[in-house]
């Protein structure tokens, strides 16, 4: 059985977040990454450039709007 690895990363359209989930991405371990943002069109911007600088197309974007 093949599993994906899959990591959340909470903030991912800017700064450390961002960083962090590029960094992910760029791993050669596979990992599919899910950028959860609160605003989608600065998400799927940030993933793009994720997939464009790291060569993993499997970045996606998740809108979730967490209590502050």
């Amino acid at each position: 059985m093949v599993r994906e690895k899959m990591v959340v990363v909470t903030g991912g359209n800017a700064g450390l977040g961002y960083e962090c989930a590029r960094s992910i991405a760029a791993s050669d371990r596979g990992w599919s990454v899910v950028l959860a943002v609160r605003d989608p069109e600065k998400g799927e911007r940030a993933a793009l450039r994720i997939a464009e600088e790291t060569g993993n197309p499997s970045v996606e974007v998740a809108s979730w709007n967490f209590p502050p």
